[in-house]
């Protein structure tokens, strides 16, 4: 099977679900204020995560990222958060011994808050 490359990138497609998905910028816009929150969340890192987690940092939380699931995480979408100022350690098909490394790094990180979908 060929493997079909994505020429779209992160911030493409965010533009685009900002566009075409007023429920969910609705349901950002409601967020409560979270500063002093510091959010550690392990989740599939991809377009449909960005949005929620730069939503927390517009809001005022700091983040730190691990992905759920090493062998999906799309790199495009690691760099678009840092670049927004979360911290993030993930990238796709890291080894077994990094992937560890991330959720130590979380947990060391000094969360006050855990996000987790599937770790």
């Amino acid at each position: 099977m060929q493997k079909v490359e994505n020429t779209v990138s992160c911030e493409e497609e965010l533009e685009w679900i900002s566009k075409h998905s007023p429920r969910t910028t609705a349901g950002i816009e409601k967020l409560p204020d979270l500063k002093g929150c510091r959010i550690a969340c392990s989740v599939h890192i991809d377009v449909k995560l960005v949005g929620f987690i730069k939503a927390l940092m517009a809001r005022g939380a700091e983040v730190f990222v691990i992905g759920c699931n090493r062998n999906t995480t799309q790199d495009d979408c690691v760099a678009v958060l840092k670049s927004a100022g979360a911290e993030a350690y993930a990238w796709r098909d890291m080894p077994e011994e990094e992937y560890q490394a991330g959720i130590q790094k979380a947990v060391e990180w000094g969360p006050t808050h855990l996000c987790e979908m599937g770790a």
